[in-house]
């Protein structure tokens, strides 16, 4: 899993942010998370949560001061799962992909099929 500094836009637009894990930069859990409070208060922190049982309030980008404190948000972001995908040539020289797969043995399993295509790789799918 990867710990990043905290960037609410990154978070709030997650497709999975109910899978992503908040802590402090020091490593402590952060608990009743909510941003109800974003753009209804003209608080310069808006972002609030509980941490060791003391109610902490962040700014959008995660800053518990104005400098750098072991009490700044962070995220855990969850793993992206590997995909593979096998690519094949077709004799009218059409090349497509065939199925997605979680691992490269499932996806060289699945490229000896015997159709009318021809088996080019195997390859990983890579997120730009």
């Amino acid at each position: 899993m990867q710990k990043v500094q905290f960037d609410y836009e990154v978070w709030k637009n997650h497709p999975e942010r109910e899978k992503i894990k908040l802590e402090t930069k020091h490593g402590d859990d952060v608990t009743e998370f909510t941003d109800s409070y974003v753009g209804k208060a003209k608080a310069d922190k808006p972002l609030i949560g509980i941490v060791r049982g003391v109610l902490c309030t962040w700014g959008l980008d995660g800053s518990y001061m104005n400098q750098p404190a072991l009490h700044d948000l962070c995220m855990i972001l969850p793993e992206e799962p590997e995909m593979w995908v096998n690519v094949y040539k077709f004799h009218t020289g059409q090349i497509t992909c065939g199925l997605m797969h979680n691992s490269k043995a499932s996806a060289m399993d699945a490229s000896k099929c015997t159709d009318d295509r021809v088996y080019i790789g195997t390859y990983k799918l890579v997120k730009q």
